[in-house]
């Protein structure tokens, strides 16, 4: 959002968290194509749990998390395994399996997939030929979501599972592939890679007018925490979990030589850092400017600490 002015920025993530908490309300049942096309366990045969009727019976998180080992076991014939995959799992099952809450989940909700438009605040006038209102009050605009993209990983499922995704970009270096690259292999370079796998770790939130996990948390669910086990930081770990076994996909196909992104040899190099990332939320839980309750040592801006600190 560097293109918005930094005191409408919290304006936006608000709106996003809206938007979300809406698409969580949509009575889906009675959405014409719905009901049939985001049945749990529709057009999967075989995702760990023995049979298609057991994974329509499994909760949301147990239905995923037995999809990925699965998936990450066939990709190990083509890249490295994810670091701890199969710990990993067994310890974000036992905290989110049997989580249900079937509403439609968007599954890839961020900023990135979202279309605003600016439209006039709630008790301002636009002026015939000027820029403010006929009363005297200027006029003053606010964000809002007129279009979500990419639905491709929709389904139904727990509705935090979106709104962690949504805050996987506070625990995100500012630019991901500068720090596999750091670590080994050319750096990204060009208008494709700038920015790529960009999150908000190591940043001055209150500076760039950014609202805290928390506060964005909070305007989702309007009364605070989202969910009695927010402050654990399993939902974020998921997140974390789930992107270490899709980079780990990109390592695959780039391997093969068949991935698409110039950038896949650095992409499919995040999958450790992010499985790393996804034990240390286990371990250490949300932070409070997160949401959490535990306090942190690092100082500065309420951005977080270094970008080494959070992968």
């Amino acid at each position: 959002l560097l293109a918005v002015p930094r005191d409408l920025r919290g304006a936006y993530y608000e709106a996003a968290a809206r938007c979300l908490a809406a698409i969580h309300r949509v009575r889906w049942q009675e959405v014409p194509g719905l009901r049939s096309a985001l049945r749990p366990g529709k057009g999967a045969t075989d995702a760990g749990l023995g049979s298609k009727k057991a994974l329509v019976k499994a909760g949301y998180y147990e239905r995923q998390l037995s999809r990925l080992v699965s998936v990450s076991s066939t990709q190990e014939l083509d890249a490295p395994p994810v670091p701890g995959l199969h710990e990993l799992a067994r310890r974000l099952g036992a905290q989110l399996g049997g989580l249900e809450g079937e509403c439609l989940v968007h599954g890839d909700f961020k900023l990135d997939n979202l279309v605003f438009k600016r439209r006039p605040q709630e008790g301002t006038h636009r002026a015939n030929g000027g820029g403010g209102g006929g009363d005297g009050k200027a006029v003053r605009f606010e964000p809002e979501v007129v279009a979500v993209l990419d639905w491709e990983m929709c389904a139904l499922g727990h509705p935090i599972a979106d709104l962690a995704n949504l805050g996987m970009a506070y625990f995100l270096p500012r630019d991901g592939l500068a720090v596999v690259a750091d670590q080994g292999g050319a750096r990204p370079g060009g208008a494709q890679a700038s920015g790529a796998l960009g999150g908000l770790s190591g940043l001055d939130l209150a500076a760039h007018g950014i609202p805290q996990l928390g506060e964005l948390a909070a305007a989702y669910a309007g009364t605070y925490p989202p969910h009695p086990k927010w402050e654990s930081g399993a939902f974020l770990a998921f997140l974390f979990f789930k992107n270490a076994v899709i980079t780990q996909g990109v390592a695959a196909r780039f391997a093969r030589g068949v991935a698409s992104s110039p950038l896949a040899h650095l992409v499919g190099k995040l999958s450790p850092l992010l499985a790393c990332t996804a034990t240390r939320i286990l371990d250490q839980g949300l932070p409070k400017r997160h949401g959490g309750g535990e306090s942190e040592s690092s100082g500065g801006g309420g951005g977080g600490g270094s970008r080494g600190a959070i992968l």
